[in-house]
């Protein structure tokens, strides 16, 4: 009788050995985090010190806020297109930002994305009391999107060209 309970006992653990080993890479990475960067914490780019942010504020205003739903939105219009095809990683383990611009009469989100690991360097910074990721350093797994949801299209997809 014991020897039947060490067999089953060694075909469970050899199952658990198989299932782990044939597991898909990316059910084993972490998702990344989501964030909604609030109107405050950009329109604290208008009078940065910063040449570049300051530039990026008067393209980019008015800001708002995208909702969780338009934020999921573009992630959904992301994940479901081609225009991401040379990430590094898949989409869900990459942390994104979503911030609310204005650009050409439209309103798209505009989303910076970036591998788990984090950028190359420290890129956050305090703005507008929240704490804001800056694409100072762009690491070799960046990305930069606009996505127009009234169109469902996803535009001016930027990589880092870093370690290509």
């Amino acid at each position: 009788m014991l020897s039947c309970r060490r067999l089953d006992a060694l075909a469970v653990v050899g199952i658990l050995l198989v299932g782990i080993a044939c597991s898909s890479p990316e059910s084993q990475r972490p998702e990344g985090t989501r964030q909604v960067v609030s109107v405050e914490g950009l329109d604290a780019f208008k009078d940065s010190k910063v040449g570049y942010l300051r530039h990026f504020a008067n393209q980019h205003a008015p800001f708002w806020r995208p909702s969780r739903d338009e934020s999921a939105a573009c992630e959904s219009l992301l994940s479901s297109g081609s225009s991401l095809a040379g990430l590094r990683a898949p989409l869900r383990s990459y942390h994104l930002q979503f911030a609310g611009v204005s650009l050409n009469n439209e309103r798209p989100v505009l989303v910076h994305g970036f591998c788990p690991q984090g950028p190359k360097t420290a890129s956050f910074t305090r703005l507008g009391g929240e704490l804001v990721f800056l694409p100072l350093h762009w690491g070799t797994c960046y990305f930069e999107a606009y996505c127009a949801l009234d169109k469902r299209e996803v535009r001016s997809v930027t990589f880092s060209t870093e370690g290509r």
